[in-house]
């Protein structure tokens, strides 16, 4: 094309076309009748140029090619996700009971007057026990401790105020702490007004009930069944709770990596 026919065709003034011109002088080359070609430097300029597009392009059709696996790797994996979820809670929490032993004790609560009682687990020496009018003394095996099994020793009170008795109790577990302090009224008869107290007992040591017994009415009294209970307890779940939890993890990090690599796409 010559010079004129650059200019109609670009549409701008003949200043700028001959800067430019001058400025890509080493890609171009005029003839003798006037017209500009590409040189050789600008043909193979054009030829690379053409192979950057065509790259583009093809890098285009994978990345619309591969957006429906990825888009679809993506769901099932968050739903495989969101379903073992609920798995692992249930594997990790489920317990199941699979022994038990207890005793229990009837303790009579004297009329008008504080009253107190004791129970201390002891988890050496010889194996028996000792109950007295205030007090009893529970010797065993050491618990079983583990993250799939282990044993939970309870120490619970049955508080039963006779008909119009008014009974304030406190509940206080091996550290000394008041778990629960009731206030209880009798005013249907006896068996009316029962209540059970249980105390987990986190190792050896006392755990006991102080009992108040108040009344406008008649003298207060009742009876207390004081007993003990060891369960053994187990996880049978809980390998395929950790087993969930590792899958959990392979397919977050999977996510993560499938979501930096399309990123850079």
């Amino acid at each position: 094309m010559t010079f004129t026919e650059i200019l109609k065709s670009i549409s701008i003034d003949s200043g700028h076309l001959s800067y430019h011109l001058d400025e890509l002088s080493i890609l171009l080359t005029k003839n003798a009748d006037g017209t500009y070609a590409l040189s050789g430097i600008g043909s193979a300029a054009v030829k690379l140029m053409n192979g950057v597009e065509d790259e583009a392009t093809a890098g285009e059709r994978y990345t619309r090619k591969i957006q429906p696996l990825r888009n679809a790797v993506l769901t099932s994996t968050m739903l495989l996700v969101l379903i073992l979820l609920p798995v692992i809670a249930y594997s990790l929490g489920y317990v199941v009971t699979t022994s038990e032993s207890s005793s229990l004790v009837n303790v009579a609560i004297p009329s008008g007057e504080a009253f107190s009682y004791k129970v201390t687990l002891i988890y050496e020496g010889i194996r028996g026990g000792y109950t007295g009018s205030r007090e009893q003394q529970i010797t065993l095996d050491p618990p079983v401790s583990g993250i799939m099994s282990w044993d939970q020793d309870t120490v619970y009170y049955t508080l039963s105020p006779e008909g119009g008795s008014h009974i304030i109790a406190r509940i206080i577990d091996s550290s000394g702490t008041v778990v629960e302090e009731p206030e209880i009224f009798n005013d249907v008869g006896a068996g009316g007004a029962s209540m059970t107290f249980h105390v987990p007992m986190n190792g050896a040591g006392s755990s006991r009930i102080e009992v108040d017994t108040i009344s406008a009415i008649t003298p207060s009294s009742g009876s207390l069944q004081v007993g003990y209970r060891r369960a053994g307890l187990t996880r049978p779940f809980f390998l395929y709770g950790v087993a969930s939890i590792a899958v959990v993890s392979v397919c977050l990090l999977s996510l993560y990596g499938t979501w930096r690599k399309t990123s850079k796409l």
